[in-house]
């Protein structure tokens, strides 16, 4: 795994984005790491994908800056909660201008009238989270009122289990559709996006990285899944899920660079030591207490 690149997904801030960058490790070898970019009006989408039914995933979410514009994916799990990844709300400090609000059960974003738009109350972050490795990937956006016509996503067991390998899952995003990081003008698309993608063992996102690098030394706590050249997740598909069996099973965390050009890294949602960590901190324990975990 030492010849693979990995990027956080979000879509914010070019300060973010360059302070990321600069802290990643400098050979081919290395996981490079990108946050929020300030890209202005609709969202970017998954490499490789297919556009999703409209109606299809009404717990789908796009968190949005206080310009309005898509930064990252997140689900709802509880009337009033979004889970997305907690790089999506800043790296060394919470940005709470890169989730203003949110838009519940869209799939075009250009389309006004879709979905069902709250504000955030306010956002708590996975303690143990580590930017920019990106160890415990999580948080959860407050809403500022309940969304009632809508059904949470189902999360997993707390039993650490990973989907069997070869198995698809299916991820979610308004991400990148071109696979090069760095390609402008970005290709773009307001319609949210689906992509099958076979799971691995977790090891093989991990094996080879240093410890403290992207996730290198917590297998237990990833998902791995992609390996389908040309098809993965990409810049804006950060927190996202990754659905399996009726359940979100996965956070969109960490993807190739280019997108779609090896395997995919998702935060574990089946992981004990991640849900009982969320504990350490109060906000956290209210959170837990909320989704009865």
């Amino acid at each position: 795994m030492s010849s693979r690149k990995r990027a956080v997904l979000a879509g914010g801030s070019s300060a973010l984005i360059l302070a990321v960058a600069l802290a990643a490790a400098p050979s081919a070898a290395s996981a490079s790491v990108v946050s929020p970019s300030s890209q202005s009006g609709p969202a970017y989408n998954i490499v490789g994908g297919t556009p999703a039914a409209a109606g299809a995933y009404p717990f789908m979410a796009s968190i949005q800056d206080d310009k309005g514009h898509h930064v990252c994916g997140g689900t709802l799990v509880a009337p009033s909660v979004i889970m997305t990844a907690a790089h999506c709300v800043g790296g060394q400090r919470i940005v709470p201008e890169l989730a203003h609000q949110v838009r519940v059960g869209v799939t075009d974003l250009t389309d006004p009238v879709q979905g069902i738009q709250r504000g955030v109350a306010s956002i708590v972050r996975h303690p143990l989270f580590d930017f920019p490795a990106a160890h415990d990937d999580l948080a959860f956006l407050l809403l500022d009122s309940p969304v009632t016509t809508v059904l949470p996503e189902p999360l997993p067991p707390e039993d650490d289990s990973t989907p069997p390998a070869g198995q698809l899952g299916i991820a979610l995003g308004w991400g990148q559709t071109s696979p090069t990081f760095d390609e402008q003008p970005r290709q773009r698309s307001a319609h949210l996006m689906k992509a099958g993608l076979p799971f691995h063992l977790s090891t093989e996102c991990t094996d080879g990285q240093p410890a403290g690098g992207p996730q290198g030394d917590t297998a237990d706590g990833v998902l791995c899944a992609g390996g389908i050249p040309g098809v993965g997740i990409c810049h804006g598909d950060s927190g996202g899920p990754l659905l399996y069996d009726g359940m979100q099973v996965g956070i969109v965390s960490l993807g190739a660079n280019p997108c779609g050009s090896d395997l995919d890294v998702f935060t574990k949602l089946s992981s004990t030591r991640l849900w009982n960590t969320l504990h350490l901190s109060p906000e956290g324990d209210a959170v837990a207490k909320i989704l009865n975990r």
